[in-house]
């Protein structure tokens, strides 16, 4: 099964995440993948680690502020929306489908933004997977396109966690 998404990045160059599923080991046994709003107890850890992760880039001064912001996804028919991946009520990250991820680009819609995998799972495909649902999802909706930033450009963000 091969898997083509065209993304955009936030500097409006084009480029394209080709994942094929043959060449991804992706071993989810056991782990679901829901919408944020079945298990808002997974807010408080998410925060913390959106925080700990992107607060200093994003300006942010508490997890507090991310919470608000998670709770605002907390939907399934209208954007934004987040989905969480978890088992045996252990959390192992998240993803979003976002009207617009920066200020200044409402215009740019729409994007798949705060991704982001526990420190302790990551390498696992989870990140790949919970991508993988964003992108199910714009298409069932009809979105041909999404958006992508990077705030580590250069660091290889992409090629580690999607």
């Amino acid at each position: 099964m091969h898997h083509t998404l065209k993304c955009v990045c936030h500097d409006t160059l084009p480029w394209l995440i080709s994942v094929s599923l043959d060449r991804i080991r992706i071993d989810m046994r056991g782990v679901e993948i829901s919408y944020l709003i079945e298990h808002p107890e997974y807010i408080p850890q998410l925060a913390q680690w959106l925080f700990e992760q992107w607060g200093h880039i994003l300006d942010e001064k508490t997890p507090e502020t991310r919470i608000e912001k998670l709770k605002a996804h907390m939907n399934r028919d209208e954007l934004p929306i987040a989905w969480v991946a978890h088992a045996n009520l252990q959390l192992f990250g998240t993803a979003a489908l976002r009207p617009y991820d920066h200020e200044g680009h409402d215009d740019l819609t729409p994007w798949l933004g705060g991704v982001i995998v526990g420190s302790a799972f990551r390498r696992r495909g989870i990140g790949a997977a919970l991508c993988f649902t964003v992108e199910d999802v714009a298409r069932s909706r009809g979105i041909q396109t999404v958006r992508v930033g990077d705030f580590q450009r250069g660091h290889g963000y992409h090629n580690r966690y999607l």
